[in-house]
């Protein structure tokens, strides 16, 4: 769902930082940071959005290489319009209507 969630915008850009990695055998942990810059005309108000988050997932080396299996994320700020979520929301679901 991440991907029809992000093609709503017109653009974005996620930057990840900052990335610690442990691995242990076939297992492994990271946390990283993102900067994540997301546009969106929606003829009403700011079309900008920018979310400073926490990735913590764990990965595991499977037969067709590492793979996520988890993911938790922490957002820990938020600027600009928050309102371009419930709009591509209500797009997303619009689509699904149709």
């Amino acid at each position: 769902g991440v991907i029809a969630m992000l093609s709503q915008f017109a653009a974005t850009q996620h930057c990840s930082i900052n990335h610690l990695i442990e691995v242990d055998g076939d297992a492994a942990t990271c946390s990283c940071y993102t900067y994540a810059t997301h546009y969106l005309e929606d003829g009403l108000s700011d079309p900008w959005n920018i979310v400073g988050a926490r990735y913590d997932f764990t990965a595991r080396r499977l037969p067709q290489g590492w793979r996520i299996v988890s993911l938790k994320w922490t957002r820990l700020f938020d600027q600009g319009n928050a309102g371009v979520w419930p709009e591509v929301a209500r797009r997303l679901a619009a689509q699904s209507d149709s």
